[in-house]
């Protein structure tokens, strides 16, 4: 099993029939050039989406031959740099472990 720490973050639609997405971030992902971000339309949604993700992912580094990274700690995850550096808004933040 491996675990990465992912960033998900709420951004509100308040003109949209869904209230709101839960995007899921992946630092470590994007560190080494790889996709890293998916969606939910749910928390429970975005997990799921979050470790699909992942397992691709790291298919994804194996076949292009990418040595995935060291997983960072969550209490390492600098939330400030992300958030100043998206255009996405959001309206709530949570830290998590997603394994595979």
């Amino acid at each position: 099993m491996t675990t990465y720490a992912a960033v998900y973050y709420y951004e509100a639609h308040p003109n949209k029939e869904e209230d709101y997405t839960v995007h899921v971030f992946f630092p470590d992902l994007q560190a080494v050039g790889l996709p890293a971000i998916t969606t939910g339309d749910n928390r429970d949604d975005a997990k799921e989406a979050a470790e699909d993700f992942l397992a691709i992912s790291m298919d994804m580094a194996a076949d292009e031959e990418i040595l995935l990274p060291v997983p960072t700690p969550i209490e390492k995850i600098e939330l400030a740099d992300f958030i100043e550096s998206e255009d996405i808004k959001p309206f709530r933040i949570e830290l998590d472990y997603v394994t595979v």
